[in-house]
């Protein structure tokens, strides 16, 4: 994961970070699933309440193991936290500072932190749909990750449910397309898309495939995609 590949703008986060009965809620849904997912520290009220800061680092790390790699990681443990929440698209990546990530048992900081870590477990909880079935809370972070201006993966958001000017509208396309005409080729030996070309063409093709033409003169996506597939070799 490249530092800051991704920016998030400025978004409120509306969460009652504040109130005692949703802490409570955030610290039964991130114990459960700390108890749950082998968690490298013991798991108890001080850990949700007032953690040390090797215990909050540790924590910190194991929720964000699976989207982050060992060269994520230097000496200063506050500044690369705060990468990793901006690629994550953390949505109140903003109201957390170093300050607060290097003193969690704080008071004034344990709130947003709070909030920040169960948002990372409802992420967590997305790729791992049976730990979800007795979260206590919504799956804020399943949310975010189904939000077409946030997503840059093709295989979650299908390109029918995204408006025409969407900057990743082509690429999604172009995606479905070779995905579909993959399939045929491997599993039945098709080398000919005539049924795939004329449904991507009525439905794209005005927009994506314009002056594209085949050996035949006729608009193509096969011979756009074999084109991209030429240049990237």
């Amino acid at each position: 994961m490249a530092p800051g590949a991704f920016q998030t703008a400025g978004v409120k986060d509306a969460r009652p970070l504040r109130n005692g009965a949703y802490q409570q809620a955030c610290q039964a849904n991130i114990g459960e699933y700390l108890a749950n997912s082998r968690c490298p520290v013991a798991v108890n009220a001080r850990l949700l309440s007032s953690p040390t800061l090797h215990d909050f680092i540790a924590v910190f790390k194991h929720l964000v193991s699976d989207f982050t790699t060992p060269d994520s990681w230097s000496k200063k443990f506050e500044a690369d936290a705060l990468v990793v929440l901006r690629d994550l698209k953390y949505p109140g990546v903003g109201d957390i500072s170093k300050t607060a990530l290097g003193t969690p048992g704080s008071p004034t900081n344990w709130h947003q932190l709070l909030g920040m870590l169960n948002w990372l477990v409802e992420l967590n909880r997305v790729r791992l749909p049976r730990m979800c079935a007795n979260s206590v809370l919504k799956p804020q972070a399943h949310e975010q990750w189904a939000d077409p201006e946030l997503i840059t993966d093709p295989l979650l958001q299908t390109t029918d449910s995204l408006p025409i000017d969407h900057p990743l509208f082509e690429q999604r396309a172009m995606w479905e397309y070779a995905k579909t005409t993959y399939w045929q080729w491997y599993h039945q030996e098709m080398e000919e898309w005539v049924e795939a070309d004329q449904q991507f063409e009525e439905a794209y093709g005005g927009s994506l495939i314009g002056g594209i033409e085949s050996a035949d003169g006729r608009s193509s996506c096969t011979s756009l995609v074999r084109r991209d597939a030429a240049a990237g070799d």
